[in-house]
């Protein structure tokens, strides 16, 4: 097997660099299009997964984005908090994955799954933004994976890293890591992780994290992608992969050019850089802090998305205070944009009034799909005619799509218009909660907007509010 200097197997020894600063820090992210992280070939089909340890680190939850990658603290090591066999259930295998021991490393556990019906052949790829470093500078950022002799860890399946090389990606040099998985892998199977965590030196300054970020999208990018083919006709791995897809070895083929290149995301604190960001086409946007809206600066909306983007609240709140005032729409889509809204937090209009998202025009093409998000707003503060078009909450007019899928929706005082549509615009809802509104009756009692296979399940709460939400029949 090739050992890489960057790739913590075993044993890698600390890089020194000059300048100290434990308050260095980059935003640790992944490019998570599920369009361009999985791709197979012949009657196959994969899913891949990434996790990380929950609080207590008692097992594996969902990978989370924007999470700091700090400079390590303490001495460089390992634990394996479990000694298992080979034949151990899934959650048990799990607790045997081993584990830096030192402060502010980040998990990634990535895995395969295999969701076809049909044996496979499947690799994954890992890309490292090098930044301003070449091949042999960059050395401080260091990774655990599973080897080619992860079996002697009693692990099922062996990962083979056939090729490392650097590879142009929109126009920045990353390491490209290529790991094989040696066995078939059978329906319903689940491969042991190919990366497991990643670290920053302890030693990495604020000069060093900075040359980094080559894209200069402030945050420290890893890019993962696996492929899959088919066994059948195939004597090994890497044979059938490398003619389904392409050769990493003579050809340094790897699965980011083209109109595949990914959408890095961009890390925001402020109202400023979020609206900066809405102008960029295909915009992945991820709140970092809060989002204080307190000017509309004349325009009459709070955020104008006219491209189309995505909105990950990442556990923080758009919080819009204009008090007094009429504002069309927390998020105003329009001109043919898709616009997604996802992760948790709260989306609130406190004072003044405006709709949480007004969605219009383009013969149907505007589209904006809430996935999470908790949706309140207090305009106690602000009299109007509730006949008034700016009563409502989520609106969609003139062909505007909106589709609801999660999240918590509560427009106090107006309830019956938390939802509504108008000159055929249209509204499917697939989940999420709903205060004091049900979504099969509209306002206007011109019929439901529950989606079809969908049904709507009441709770009274203490306080005498009604729950309504829309669940799966």
């Amino acid at each position: 097997m090739k050992t890489f200097k960057k790739i913590v197997a075993f044993t890698l020894a600390a890089v020194m660099v000059a300048a100290v600063s434990v308050g260095a820090t980059v935003a640790y992210l992944q490019d998570d299009d599920s369009d361009v992280n999985v791709m197979t070939l012949g009657n196959v089909d994969i899913e891949q997964i990434e996790k990380e340890w929950n609080d207590d680190k008692t097992a594996l939850q969902d990978f989370t984005q924007a999470k700091p990658l700090y400079p390590y603290v303490g001495t460089f090591g390992w634990e394996y908090p479990t000694s298992v066999t080979r034949d151990v259930d899934a959650a048990t295998l799990v607790k045997a994955y081993r584990r830096f021991t030192m402060e502010n490393v980040v998990d990634k556990y990535v895995t395969v799954k295999n969701i076809g019906k049909s044996d496979a052949y499947v690799r994954t790829f890992i890309a490292l933004e090098m930044g301003e470093y070449t091949y042999a500078e960059f050395n401080m950022v260091g990774i655990s994976n599973n080897a080619a002799n992860g079996a002697e860890f009693q692990f099922p399946g062996t990962w083979i890293w056939t090729d490392d090389f650097v590879a142009e990606i929109d126009g920045k040099n990353y390491n490209v890591m290529v790991a094989v998985h040696e066995n078939p892998l059978k329906p319903g199977e689940e491969t042991i992780p190919s990366l497991l965590q990643v670290y920053l030196s302890k030693d990495a300054g604020n000069e060093e994290v900075e040359k980094l970020d080559g894209n200069d999208n402030g945050t420290y990018d890893i890019l993962v992608f696996s492929e899959a083919v088919q066994t059948a006709g195939f004597a090994d791995a890497e044979t059938a992969l490398n003619t389904a897809f392409g050769n990493t070895t003579v050809d340094k083929y790897h699965p980011w050019t083209g109109e595949d290149v990914p959408k890095f995301p961009v890390l925001v604190d402020d109202v400023d850089d979020m609206r900066e960001a809405m102008k960029t086409p295909g915009a992945k946007i991820i709140l970092s802090e809060d989002i204080v809206i307190d000017d509309d600066k004349g325009t009459g909306y709070a955020l104008y998305a006219k491209y189309d983007c995505e909105i990950d609240l990442n556990g923080n709140d758009i919080k819009v205070n204009l008090p007094g005032k009429i504002f069309n729409g927390v998020i105003y889509a329009l001109n043919g944009a898709k616009v997604d809204i996802v992760g948790e937090g709260n989306v609130e209009v406190n004072g003044g009034v405006g709709q949480f998202v007004w969605c219009t025009g383009a013969n149907g093409e505007t589209e904006v799909n809430i996935y999470g998000g908790n949706w309140v707003q207090d305009s106690s503060d602000f009299t109007y005619d509730d006949d008034d078009y700016y009563c409502e909450g989520i609106y969609a007019n003139r062909e505007g799509v909106i589709n609801i899928y999660g999240g918590t929706f509560d427009w106090n005082g107006f309830e019956k218009y938390t939802a509504n549509e108008s000159r055929e615009g249209v509204i499917n809802v697939y989940g999420g909660t709903f205060v004091n509104f049900d979504p099969s009756v509209s306002h206007d009692s011109d019929g439901s907007y529950v989606a079809d296979g969908y049904k709507v399940v009441s709770e009274s709460q203490a306080n005498g509010d009604i729950w309504y939400t829309v669940v799966a029949e």
